[in-house]
């Protein structure tokens, strides 16, 4: 039955699969309040519901123009044992199908844990014994038989006409794909679906979090699968210029109803809107949450103890490979100890890591330099991770092969600390345009340490941090999200 509209506000249906990583929370709150203050109402389908609800409040505003609801869970027989998630992955690497749509952080953590060396258990204190299974752990058995499986697939497919091989593609597909999987097309409408009679208001437009999670393949979108209640779009994190081609040709750019991407990525936005001339491309500041604790935390006290007096260098948030843990732990090794001091704040995903990863955290743990601090668990409370930036003098971000911004840089120009990052890529030219800290190459070590002292000798203007903030700030961030969803509604 069709609600009855209890005013003339537009309601926005804000949808987002993914809690508890990155900065998925505190985005979606952000989100949410430049709607409110912009006039809309919202509902929002989250998978954290209670953490939303901690972080936005119980203001006025928030009890009368929010709606939040819990993402329901995928049936228990699609967890409940391990080779059957394996066989899920086999299935979908065999298809073409993005693995990370079936491998949520808890399906992640209850894989993980039943492997031999059980690498991903959240609680394991121990950063030494976790890194070792790590290293232990390396995907390289698990790798080599989704490569075979992706040969396998292109083989098969060599001997199969077009229209037969979207047959099979789907008839397998309706197997594996749970209608309660929230980052499935079908597990999106079931998703929605189970609300609508329990909203407010009618929607008007639905706005994903994380659009990068649908599916690219134009059997996904097929029929009645590839048509949503409303129109459409949303938050696009990862998008990567070298991929523009393939994006383009993503099925659900052919949609009506799909209206455009949010980017907070110059660059990229520039580069799709050239391809995509009939959709809507709109570059968003790359904003962050920096409220911080009213007293000082546990963590950040002992980092300043710990530190005891040197120049703290920074590497913090969900650690991964990717952050370039390697070059990080040697620049530790050659720096001045007496001087300087390395702090790693956050979690550490050991199964994404490399044998020179682990290697080079455990080789640093283990000397005597005493210039070294891990904090390996994650931070719930983005308050207290904000403190430890505000502890901290310099924040390293010098990434490996990353092309898309961070809202690292965001927080580095709200709490005055220079950042270092890559050269060569967003985060870079952002760096340099701003002048609010250094460029060096993702494998140039002493380059790093040789920055770290020319930060020490000639700091950051603090002038250029403020104009970092002018137009990153969160009214430029509503005023953007507003704009396209405008833009959207009227299209």
């Amino acid at each position: 039955m069709k609600n009855t509209r209890l005013s003339t506000t537009q309601c926005i249906l804000v949808y987002n699969a993914f809690s508890s990583t990155g900065h998925h929370d505190s985005w979606t709150t952000l989100v949410i309040s430049s709607l409110i203050k912009k006039g809309y109402k919202v509902v929002c389908i989250t998978k954290n519901a209670e953490q939303i609800h901690k972080i936005l409040g119980n203001s006025r505003d928030i009890t009368d123009n929010v709606q939040i609801f819990e993402l329901k869970k995928m049936s228990p027989n699609s967890q409940k044992r391990h080779w059957k998630l394996k066989m899920k992955k086999a299935w979908r690497t065999f298809l073409g199908i993005p693995v990370y749509n079936v491998c949520d952080r808890e399906q992640f953590e209850e894989q993980s844990s039943k492997d031999d060396n059980k690498t991903c258990n959240k609680h394991k204190k121990n950063t030494e014994v976790l890194l070792a299974n790590g290293k232990k752990n390396h995907a390289t058995k698990d790798e080599n038989w989704l490569r075979y499986l992706h040969r396998l697939r292109k083989g098969i497919s060599f001997f199969l006409t077009p229209s037969l091989r979207a047959k099979i593609r789907i008839k397998i597909s309706q197997f594996i794909i749970d209608e309660l999987d929230p980052t499935s097309t079908v597990g999106i409408k079931t998703q929605i679906s189970a609300i609508i009679p329990m909203i407010n208001w009618p929607i008007d437009f639905l706005f994903f979090m994380y659009i990068d999670m649908l599916p690219h393949f134009n059997w996904h979108w097929r029929g009645k699968n590839g048509l949503f209640f409303f129109p459409w779009g949303g938050i696009c994190f990862a998008y990567d210029p070298a991929t523009a081609l393939a994006r383009r040709q993503s099925a659900y750019f052919k949609k009506s109803q799909f209206k455009g991407l949010c980017i907070p990525n110059s660059m990229a936005c520039n580069d799709i809107s050239l391809i995509a001339t009939n959709k809507i491309f709109t570059c968003i500041p790359d904003i962050t949450n920096t409220d911080i604790m009213d007293t000082m935390s546990v963590l950040s006290k002992q980092l300043r103890d710990k530190s005891a007096g040197r120049k703290i260098v920074l590497l913090c948030g969900s650690i991964e490979s990717r952050k370039n843990i390697r070059s990080f732990c040697q620049m530790a090794r050659l720096a001045d100890a007496e001087k300087w001091y390395f702090a790693i704040v956050g979690e550490i995903y050991s199964i994404s890591l490399t044998p020179e990863d682990v290697d080079s955290i455990l080789t640093l743990l283990n000397c005597c330099r005493n210039n070294f601090f891990v904090h390996n668990d994650f931070l719930e409370d983005e308050r207290e991770l904000n403190n430890v930036i505000n502890e901290s003098n310099i924040l390293f971000c010098a990434y490996r092969n990353f092309t898309k911004s961070s809202n690292m840089i965001s927080k580095a120009a709200y709490f005055d600390k220079p950042i270092i990052v890559s050269k060569g890529y967003e985060m870079g030219a952002m760096v340099e345009h701003y002048r609010i800290g250094r460029c060096v190459h993702e494998d140039d070590v002493p380059a790093m340490v040789e920055t770290l002292e020319d930060l020490d000798r000639h700091p950051v203007d603090p002038a250029c941090f403020a104009t970092y903030r002018r137009e990153h700030n969160k009214q430029a961030f509503a005023s953007s999200i507003q704009r396209f969803i405008s833009l959207g509604l009227a299209g």
